[in-house]
C-alpha cells in the first residue's frame, strides 16, 4: 500500500518484502508468496498454476463481500487454508 510501512521493494511484492524483513523461511509461505507475486505483479516470474484460480476466488470475494472487513476476513481464510494445505 502506498504510504504503508511495507511496500514493493525492487521486484518484490509487499508480501515478499515482509517475509524478507522478518526472515521467514517457511516453504508454505514461499509458495503463497509466489502466488501473491503473480497476482499482484503479473510478471510471470513464477510459473505457478494456482495463481489464476486464487485470483478468480479473490475477485469473487471482492464482488460478493458486504464490505472491506468481510472481504478481508474471507480472503484471509483462503490464504490460511492454502497455508495449512501445503505439505512440502
Amino acid at each position: 500500500m502506498i504510504g504503508g510501512e511495507f511496500t514493493h521493494v525492487g521486484s518484490l511484492c509487499t508480501f515478499e518484502t515482509m517475509l524478507k524483513a522478518f526472515s521467514l523461511k517457511d516453504r508454505a509461505l514461499k509458495k503463497i508468496a509466489e502466488i501473491i507475486h503473480e497476482i499482484d505483479i503479473g510478471d510471470s516470474e513464477y510459473d505457478n498454476p494456482q495463481s489464476c484460480g486464487i485470483a478468480e476466488i479473490l475477485t469473487a470475494i471482492q464482488q460478493t463481500a458486504g464490505g472491506d472487513i468481510e472481504a478481508l476476513q474471507r480472503g484471509a481464510a483462503i490464504f490460511e487454508l492454502l497455508y495449512l494445505s501445503k505439505t512440502y
